[in-house]
């Protein structure tokens, strides 16, 4: 079934014939006028079309007993969503939605494809401004609700970390109201707050010694990932992943907190993180033809930025490293401060050139050459994605660099990593 969807840009009605070329046995519309101009069958005439949507993965949804977990928070939903799937395999029918699928289109997709015999079913839930979140979470009605931390995301929509955690507390409200469990972030004070009196609350961290699961003896392997030992109620667990950077700690607790209280074996779980590799654009390791990339494009917000770059200091290499910066969006009348931030971090990190693209990133580079004295050549800015391939390659001619990139997906850096593969 063909849902045509009318977006800023595309009107899904305008589909149609591809669509059930592409095999559609019907299709839902809003638009009366290609019911009555096109020749394809089973076309059902709605008020609107996401709407109705909404309403089928509602009562798709319904139709199933069993227990569904919702993950939202700042970062690190698709590595735990991802992560917590891999886990629950190993002792139940899980389904896990595909990819980011997590917003008012996505979400519902994921909820209508989930196949009947499924035991346990875990979703990502998203939202970038006020009042997203909660008619998702609703939609959804997890029995058990995932926060994986607040951080400065999208702090454009939303003037004080509170009002964050009050948008992210929506997968919360959500739950059935006989209360469902509530797994949530130990080190983010703000979240601990709002979890006052909550029932049924689990924790996770590493700073905070009474969260239930916890890491502690962190060793930082570079490239090779990260080495630990899990805390957990019923004992201890030495840990690798090759996942880089400390913040994956937090998706690795997080998923190792649902699949615990869903009575996955220890040991299990234990073979699902030294096996489990970056989501696309994650801090993925690639090779290319420069040199070894650190693909970080997935999104950047200021505090991803500085856990990327944080990570890219502590890998010990004889290779040039390099950063490749696009602007971070969506972060309002703080834009400018929060980029010449960056300058700071990349000036402590070992980084020994940057690349930009954007007018914001160009701020990062301009505070680097006149707060850090860094010189031209080690500095060059672009306008388009063209320009910018041409600068690494003109700078860039061994095969001995590490290249870390990362930037807001509206800079399409994902297009570039693939030109340099």
């Amino acid at each position: 079934m063909f849902v045509a969807i009318k977006g800023t840009y595309h009107n899904g009605h305008q589909y149609l014939d591809d669509a059930f070329a592409r095999g559609a046995s019907g299709a839902i519309i809003d638009e009366a006028f290609y019911a009555k101009s096109t020749p394809h069958p089973n076309l059902v005439i709605v008020g609107n079309t996401l709407t109705a949507l909404h309403q089928m993965a509602k009562s798709y949804r319904n139709l199933f007993q069993m227990p569904l977990v919702g993950i939202t928070g700042s970062v690190g939903k698709t590595t735990t969503k991802d992560l917590a799937g891999r886990m629950l395999e190993t002792r139940l029918k899980a389904y896990a939605s595909p990819g980011n699928y997590n917003n008012e289109i996505g979400l519902p997709l994921s909820i209508l494809n989930m196949p009947f015999g499924t035991d346990v079913g875990v979703f990502e839930v998203g939202a970038q401004q006020p009042g997203e979140l909660a008619p998702l979470a609703n939609m959804l009605g997890p029995s058990i609700s995932v926060i994986t931390t607040v951080t400065d995301a999208h702090r454009g929509f939303f003037d004080t970390e509170e009002d964050l955690v009050k948008e992210k507390w929506g997968i919360v409200d959500a739950s059935p109201l006989a209360g469902g469990i509530v797994i949530l972030n130990a080190d983010v004070p703000s979240l601990r707050s709002k979890a006052t009196g909550q029932r049924f609350r689990v924790e996770f961290g590493i700073k905070r010694t009474a969260a239930m699961y916890r890491a502690v003896d962190i060793v930082d392997k570079g490239l090779e990932g990260l080495s630990f030992t899990l805390v957990h109620p019923n004992g201890n667990l030495p840990m690798h992943s090759p996942l880089l950077g400390r913040h994956n700690l937090y998706n690795i607790l997080a998923a190792v907190s649902i699949a615990m209280e869903m009575r996955v074996d220890a040991h299990a779980i234990q073979e699902v993180v030294a096996q489990f590799f970056a989501s696309p654009h994650r801090l993925e390791r690639k090779a290319s033809r420069l040199g070894i990339i650190v693909d970080d494009c997935y999104n950047a917000s200021p505090s991803a930025v500085k856990a990327a770059v944080n990570t890219f200091s502590k890998i010990e290499t004889q290779k040039n490293k390099v950063f490749v910066f696009g602007d971070m969006g969506e972060l309002g009348a703080k834009s400018l401060d929060y980029h010449q931030q960056v300058a700071g971090w990349v000036q402590d990190a070992g980084i020994k050139q940057i690349f930009t693209i954007g007018d914001m990133a160009a701020e990062t580079a301009k505070t680097l050459q006149k707060k850090h004295g860094w010189t031209p050549n080690q500095i060059q800015t672009a306008h388009s994605m063209d320009e910018l391939e041409s600068h690494i390659n003109q700078s860039l001619k061994a095969e001995d660099n590490l290249i870390l990139v990362k930037g807001s997906r509206s800079m399409a850096l994902d297009q570039l990593v693939d030109q340099l593969k």
